[in-house]
């Protein structure tokens, strides 16, 4: 720096009130820090650290929810990994934002909706461990199997007669009885 500047900046801070602070000195301000590097917490820091915001400006870390962060070629913090059940599934908003474990609309991954074309007899589709299934089925019908795909497959009329499934799902006839007008005989 030129001894003339130099010596108007360092008069400039010395004349400051007591409130005010400085947080460079002088030899921060004439060392600087090289390309892809910015000063941080007392030293240089890589713009690729996404500890310290990547080439932002600032020095505050990337905030990613539910995302470990990395950084983009161009100094961006980005997603390098979600973490479980987590989906970065909308472009504007940061980090892995949508829990696809029980997300209805983003079931498993973010492009399955379970509440598009349900399969049939299903009344209300739900989302658990990134799975659809059918939380209530149509007032005659039952879902006995858990299978997503033929949804809410057992009829009234079916738990009257199954020995599997007598008068209710998982109650099983036993030692050769039969289901009859909904109980095992």
């Amino acid at each position: 720096m030129f001894p003339l500047l130099r010596r108007s900046l360092a008069a400039s801070l010395l004349a400051l009130p007591l409130a005010c602070s400085v947080s460079l000195g002088l030899n921060e301000l004439e060392a600087g820090c090289p390309d892809g590097q910015k000063y941080c917490d007392g030293q240089c820091i890589g713009t690729d650290d996404p500890a310290h915001g990547c080439a932002a400006e600032g020095c505050g870390g990337c905030n990613l929810p539910h995302a470990k962060a990395s950084c983009s070629a161009g100094g961006v913090c980005a997603v390098a990994l979600c973490a479980s059940g987590f989906r970065d599934c909308q472009d504007t908003l940061p980090g892995c934002e949508t829990d696809t474990d029980s997300d209805v609309e983003r079931c498993g991954d973010c492009d399955t909706d379970c509440t598009r074309s349900p399969p049939p007899n299903v009344l209300e589709p739900a989302c658990g461990g990134g799975v659809c299934y059918a939380l209530r089925c149509q007032r005659d019908s039952s879902d006995c199997n858990g299978l997503w795909e033929d949804g809410c497959e057992e009829s009234r009329a079916e738990l009257q007669t199954d020995a599997r499934n007598c008068g209710r799902c998982g109650t099983a006839c036993t030692g050769g009885q039969s289901c009859v007008a909904g109980q095992c005989q």
